[in-house]
């Protein structure tokens, strides 16, 4: 099993496991933009995760916010995604 958790690394992680054996998951827990207002950042960082995502075996998704991301969406309808919410409860950190 690989396991690569962390979104900074999922490039390197998949170009290291290309070709190897065993079952590849990928943990997405920060927002796939980054809030990044420049477009041509936002495309780039669209087509990575597209093909980080499709050569992924599962998912794991740390909030249902990403339910709703067009890249994500299809592998949650597909059962390739799954969401485990961290357990933090959100109103009782922004107190």
């Amino acid at each position: 099993i690989m396991l690569s958790s962390g979104n900074h690394a999922h490039k390197l992680s998949t170009i290291a496991w290309a070709g190897m054996p065993g079952f590849k998951v990928i943990r997405i827990s920060n927002d796939l933009d980054h809030g990044s207002p420049s477009l041509s950042t936002r495309i780039r960082r669209s087509l990575k995760f597209r093909r980080v995502t499709a050569r992924a075996d599962a998912l794991v998704l740390n909030s249902k916010a990403f339910e709703d991301h067009p890249i994500l969406a299809r592998h949650i309808a597909s059962g390739k995604a799954v969401v485990i919410p961290n357990g933090v409860d959100i109103e009782t950190v922004q107190k």
